[in-house]
């Protein structure tokens, strides 16, 4: 049999980690008794030609290259290989061709969050533009044989926007095996002389890390010592500020004392800001499944999440919960941390540990998946 594995909407972070995982995995599962071929994007595409399945296609990462490489290579690739079964990791799916099974992994929270109060704050011409595009993207969805998702929550949702003659099932995530696993005993205690918080996310409107300035102006007025540690630059945060909350002033001096800006962060470097932080913050608005709650449980790193329905069915009782768009919410979260008594934090962290013993293998994930691809009518 032929199979084909559509990565052309990884670009780079946690997605290009689980998918490395999925490839390394699936290895072994397939013990080389069928064809597998990748479909990468541009941006990834270096990192895995020398990988074990062959490279077939690398798709631009521009609107026309992409639909011109869609809609006339990617059917040639399809003939060419006899592909007989695709399965698309994170995305929306390719067009299908009568004959040709198509499995869709979603995590596009965004299709189906109509409710969501990001949709107030994303500046006008982008909320245009994410329209636009899930409107391509549930078009695109609803002809996949079958979808994959996270969560029960993720499902009902998709259920309410492609309808109920759409087959979905629920496949939890695997934790990455790039994240060492820290023991809840061998965490230094939470207070300190500063509490570093990290913040691994980018500055998508969603994520809402635009809301941290006011949220360091508010503990440095409290005269709580707390750094942000970004996986973000200085530039692309004022940038998102400014164009979010529109500030006139900013003050340099609660950017250089309040924030470290380590900038984008490779894999091999994450477990090392794992260690260095004792408490990781969530403020998106939307998520499917966020590679933070897994990192953080297996690293014993206290969570502070986003109060919405996606976070409290994954994270449970391992988190503290806030309002991401009330920073007297969110600073009241860091500050009861400080304060905490280390018995809580203990009991917060074992819910972790056990929320993350629930969750399948990477091999346990890759065989399931395997079997839903192979089961594809």
């Amino acid at each position: 049999m032929s199979y084909l594995i559509d990565l052309s909407a990884i670009k780079s972070g946690g997605g290009l980690q689980l998918a490395s995982n999925f490839l390394s995995v699936s290895k072994e599962e397939l013990h080389n008794s069928v064809d597998v071929h990748l479909v990468v994007s541009a941006a990834i595409a270096q990192r895995l030609c020398d990988g074990e399945f062959s490279v077939v296609g690398v798709v631009p990462n521009g609107l026309i290259g992409r639909a011109l490489f869609e809609y006339v290579q990617f059917p040639r690739l399809l003939r060419k290989y006899q592909v007989e079964s695709i399965y698309t990791f994170f995305g929306a799916g390719m067009p299908v061709t009568n004959g040709v099974r198509a499995v869709v992994s979603v995590a596009y929270p965004i299709i189906c969050y109509e409710d969501s109060p990001y949709w107030s704050y994303v500046p006008r011409i982008e909320r245009l533009k994410k329209r636009l595009w899930n409107f391509v993207r549930i078009s695109r969805l609803r002809r996949a044989t079958t979808i994959l998702c996270e969560t029960e929550v993720m499902r009902k949702r998709l259920l309410s926007v492609l309808g109920a003659d759409v087959e979905i099932f629920v496949s939890p995530p695997s934790p990455s095996e790039f994240i060492p696993d820290i023991a809840p005993s061998d965490r230094r205690p939470v207070a300190g002389n500063i509490l570093e918080v990290l913040v691994l996310s980018g500055v998508a409107y969603h994520k809402n890390t635009w809301r941290l300035y006011e949220v360091a102006e508010l503990l440095r007025r409290n005269g709580s010592r707390v750094r942000f540690v970004c996986s973000f630059s200085r530039r692309d945060f004022l940038r998102c500020l400014k164009a979010v909350e529109k500030h006139s002033v900013i003050d340099s001096g609660i950017l250089d004392d309040c924030f470290d800006f380590i900038g984008s962060v490779g894999p091999e470097a994450i477990g090392g800001l794992y260690a260095r932080c004792s408490v990781l913050i969530s403020l998106s608005d939307l998520e499917s499944y966020s590679n933070n709650y897994m990192e953080a449980w297996r690293t014993s790193t206290v969570l502070i999440c986003s109060d919405r329905d996606f976070a409290r069915e994954i994270c449970r009782e391992s988190a503290l919960y806030c309002d991401p768009h009330s920073v007297p919410s969110v600073v009241s979260a860091i500050e009861s941390i400080i304060s905490a008594p280390s018995a809580d934090v203990m009991r917060m962290l074992m819910v972790g540990r056990e929320n993350l013993d629930r969750l399948p293998s990477q091999k346990q994930r890759a065989a399931g998946i395997w079997k839903n691809l192979r089961a594809a009518k």
